[in-house]
């Protein structure tokens, strides 16, 4: 066994600067093209109105409707100071 207790052929090998630039350049080119007719299709059928938007956004300011018999949890409070046990 080797020293370090594997094989040359199991062993890793460190990447270049070059080959990471290009990997990172062809996946970031590949999710962008990706994106575009992800998104051209959906804006597509918003506008056909075969699909709705969001019941509810934040801008409009309204609680979410709960289902009956379902209790509301109660909203996390921030604290910004210490912690009051100490």
């Amino acid at each position: 066994m080797t020293p370090a207790g594997r094989t040359r052929s199991g062993s890793k090998k460190r990447r270049g600067r070059a080959f990471v630039w290009f990997e990172r350049a062809v996946l970031g080119f590949g999710m962008t093209v990706v994106a575009f007719f992800v998104e051209r299709k959906l804006l597509k059928a918003l506008r056909a109105g075969s699909v709705k938007p969001a019941p509810r956004t934040a801008a409009a300011g309204e609680e979410p409707v709960i289902a009956p018999g379902v209790e509301p949890r109660p909203h996390a409070e921030v604290m910004t100071g210490p912690h009051p046990s100490a």
